[in-house]
């Protein structure tokens, strides 16, 4: 046996002999008091937010570069609505001198007319399985002027609200899809930004999304000339169609009763 063998042994007699003065237990007392503090559900849920939230961030970014973009997975999922990357492609360079065409005018949004489903605001509510809300903001949007309910998997419940100067344009949507449902967003979207809405991760993006015809086919359209802001509560997805501002979107969305 090595002088350090030897060193060891003696070590380890005299400390099995030694009495030890009596320690609180630190880790049991801040677990609860962190217990006390925070119910574990609420913490979770909020890592759970914010993670969420990180992530839909880092794609925004790295979806404005183009390089980038084109190596990405090309879904995000967002409760019942699935977004689709589609690579960029390749644009054409210039061999000669560019055709100078007239832009059209622009013209009236898709009809309502040829949409699926056309209800009452209390049916539709009758039809759900979940709670309908509606925005209280701003505060002269008023009842939803026209209602639709459709089937994607499951029920969807789509309320517009027309232009009070131009009945002929659609001032918003919203639709309000319930759990188990499913919406495919096929589209390229030029834009795409991570937000909060009441704390959960929201996606604030742009193009057109499936609506049933009376005809029984689908559609791709969109009701407005602007964004769109996706979110999820209490299983139910939402999606805001709108011409207004991202801040001004999150205050509609965050005023749902």
């Amino acid at each position: 046996m090595s002088d350090l063998d030897r060193f060891e042994a003696r070590v380890r007699s005299a400390t099995a002999s030694f009495a030890y003065p009596p320690t609180p237990n630190v880790a049991v007392s801040v677990k609860g008091r962190l217990r006390r503090d925070v119910p574990l559900e609420r913490l979770r849920a909020r890592r759970l937010a914010w993670s969420a939230l990180i992530v839909i961030a880092a794609l925004a970014s790295l979806l404005a570069v183009p390089q980038a973009r084109a190596g990405l997975l090309e879904v995000l999922e967002i409760g019942a609505v699935r977004l689709f990357f589609a690579p960029p492609t390749a644009t054409a360079t210039p061999t000669g001198m560019p055709v100078i065409t007239p832009q059209p005018t622009p013209t009236l949004l898709p009809s309502l007319l040829d949409l699926a489903g056309e209800t009452t605001l209390d049916e539709a509510r009758q039809k759900m399985s979940f709670t309908i809300l509606l925005p209280a903001y701003p505060e002269n949007l008023g009842l939803p002027d026209r209602v639709f309910v459709q089937n994607l998997g499951g029920s969807v419940a789509v309320m517009v609200w027309l232009d009070p100067e131009q009945p002929d344009r659609v001032r918003m949507s919203f639709h309000e899809f319930g759990p188990n449902t499913y919406a495919d967003k096929k589209f390229q979207p030029t834009i795409i930004a991570a937000t909060m809405v009441n704390g959960q991760p929201a996606v604030w993006t742009e193009g057109p999304y499936l609506l049933e015809l009376k005809s029984g086919n689908w559609d791709l359209r969109r009701l407005i000339e602007g964004h769109v802001l996706i979110w999820v509560e209490a299983e139910v997805t939402y999606r805001l169609e709108t011409d207004l501002p991202l801040d001004e979107a999150v205050k509609i969305a965050e005023s749902l009763k």
